[in-house]
């Protein structure tokens, strides 16, 4: 049984998506973003890895529109538009890498 249903389930699991970690999920340790191994020096690569992640996501047709942001402080802005069926799910997600674990 699910806490959340459709729409927000798709949601909760894009943004679950964006805060796991490769290697995190034991039941798919090929699962999540790789933000080590060198991919914060290369932006445009972690950016499509992230978009790759939320077009991923069980349910979601296509990401209609995406943005990635590094901030001077070191945060990630992540913005996008994804189609589900006939709706849209906007996510729009603040992530500072320290707090994952990732220095």
């Amino acid at each position: 049984m699910f806490l959340v249903r459709e729409l927000n389930r798709i949601k909760q699991h894009i943004i679950t998506g964006l805060y796991l970690l490769v290697g995190d999920w034991v039941l798919n340790t090929q699962e999540g973003v790789n933000y080590w191994n060198g991919l914060r020096a290369y932006p445009e690569i972690l950016s499509a890895q992230i978009k790759r992640a939320i077009n991923s996501v069980d349910g979601v047709d296509t990401v209609l529109k995406y943005n990635f942001r590094i901030t001077e402080d070191n945060t990630y802005l992540i913005t996008a538009t994804v189609k589900v069926g006939n709706s849209e799910i906007a996510i729009n997600e603040k992530i500072n890498p320290s707090t994952l674990g990732v220095s």
